[in-house]
């Protein structure tokens, strides 16, 4: 997943506010910068008319007033005017007004920079001192140059790109990376509440962002508390049903027992199908109470392999046929086992293991009709062993297979014959099949009924496990 960033929106309206505030920094830079010419050129005019240029003045004029004119080759021009502004050259421009105003209110060097052309500038320096002195004033004018014009086009658009620039820059730096490391920060823990991962964002920051962080901090908090309830309030029921589970069992089997008794009396025949529909339901309650002691006690952090236990897979067939016997017998069912004179011992827990087997014979006979077969076979095969249950029932539908072992899932034939079950019972199957290391595989018979094979590794010495054997096909009785 890659980093978290700033939406673009928000990307975009962050940067544009930071170069507006650039502009307007910008323009007040370009502002400054025409106003530290203004004072430059003031120094630089006032310096040079001090040092060389006033004597000059003052010696070219009282030589001759009446036709005083000085220009210089650089495109600077000198006029002299009395103290009321007049000049006695007759070509000598109007003196402007503004100038002398200035001049007369005390303004050191009255200067003004025009836009127009030919001239750029021009400044009204002091020159006699005497007030009747014809060269009282001297209005110095400068010409615009080209590339002073294009210099000062260039210094302001470098001043407007590089301000701009900068204040981007630090946009970048100073806001956008930090609110975009506080923002990811944040949804880093908006994503991770209620886990161990989860990290708090700045909850000590005194803005919107700190607020949004402290109230993800709080739904934290509220997630593991009721998380904990939640898990409290599960492991009680898981409890609960493990209890009655366990209580339920001896009356169960006590009243199988005495409908099996019952069985055997002479009734018609409308009594007998409805003692050896009783006589189903007693055989289901009592595998289903079996079945829910065992997931609630998986639920509560049993380990099925804790202690290395080992289980004669023979012993286990051969009591699981001769129990469900009867049961198929009153279905009109004919099972039959055939497990190899050797033992099959394998690394299971005993009771898991016999519920697994005792579910699978269960299912079949209990979805077999009327008249039907279902056959366990046990086999020793290299290190391994196939165990093998297969009825000629209905069947199920090829799509259905894969999700056989599934909880709470059951075929459409299964719901249609009979409407009880869960289908906890193949999940006890397939759960007990991946703690054990075994492989289950469920297949259609032709041309009807259900095959389960269920594979795995023997164990033949405590301490020494052999490697599970290759997949092969089951076979048929």
């Amino acid at each position: 997943m890659s980093e978290p960033t700033l939406r673009s929106g928000l990307r975009r309206r962050l940067v544009g506010v930071a170069l507006l505030a650039g502009l307007a920094g910008a323009s007040a830079a370009v502002v400054a910068s025409v106003s530290f010419q203004r004072r430059t050129v003031k120094t630089v005019v006032r310096r040079s008319w001090e040092m060389s240029g006033r004597a000059r003045f003052l010696e070219a004029c009282e030589a001759n007033p009446e036709g005083f004119s000085l220009f210089d080759p650089d495109g600077v021009d000198f006029h002299a005017y009395d103290a009321e502004g007049r000049s006695s050259f007759a070509d000598a421009p109007a003196m402007p007004e503004p100038l002398l105003a200035e001049a007369r209110s005390g303004e050191p060097i009255p200067l003004e920079l025009l836009d127009g052309d030919p001239f750029g500038g021009r400044a009204l320096l002091r020159g006699a001192l005497e007030p009747e002195s014809p060269c009282a004033y001297a209005l110095m004018r400068w010409k615009r140059r080209p590339e002073m014009r294009e210099h000062a086009i260039w210094a302001g658009a470098t001043t407007l790109i590089s301000t701009l620039i900068v204040t981007a820059l630090l946009a970048l730096f100073l806001l956008v990376r930090p609110v975009r490391a506080r923002v990811a920060r944040l949804r880093r823990a908006a994503r991770s509440v209620g886990r161990d991962s989860y990290a708090p964002g700045d909850l000590e920051a005194d803005d919107e962002l700190g607020d949004v962080t402290r109230a993800v901090d709080q739904a934290h908090h509220r997630v593991l508390s009721d998380q904990a309830t939640i898990l409290a309030q599960r492991e009680e029921l898981e409890r609960f049903v493990a209890d009655v589970a366990h209580d339920l069992r001896t009356p169960i089997t006590s009243l199988q027992l005495a409908l099996e008794t019952l069985a055997d009396a002479e009734l018609d025949e409308d009594a007998r199908a409805s003692l050896r529909s009783a006589t189903n339901d007693a055989v289901y309650l009592a595998s289903l109470t079996t079945n829910l002691r065992l997931a609630t006690r998986l639920g509560e952090g049993w380990n099925l392999l804790d202690g290395d236990p080992r289980v004669d897979l023979a012993e286990v067939v051969a009591r699981v046929e001769g129990r469900e016997r009867v049961f198929a017998r009153r279905q009109g069912i004919e099972l039959v086992a055939s497990v190899p004179d050797e033992p099959v011992h394998v690394c299971a827990e005993p009771t898991w293991t016999e519920q697994m087997i005792t579910n699978l014979v269960q299912n079949a006979i209990a979805y077999g009709e009327h008249g039907g077969h279902v056959a366990v076979v046990l086999r020793r095969i290299a290190d391994g062993f196939s165990l093998v249950v297969e009825d000629d029932g209905p069947g199920v539908a090829p799509d259905e297979l894969p999700r056989l072992g599934d909880r709470t899932f059951r075929s459409d034939a299964a719901r249609a014959r009979d409407p009880k079950g869960s289908g906890l019972g193949l999940a006890i199957v397939r759960e007990g099949a991946e703690r054990f290391g075994w492989a289950v595989a469920y297949a259609r018979r032709e041309p009807r009924g259900l095959q389960v094979t269920v594979k795995g590794a023997r164990r033949e010495a405590k301490g020494h496990a052999s490697e599970p054997p290759p997949e092969a096909s089951g076979h048929d009785t």
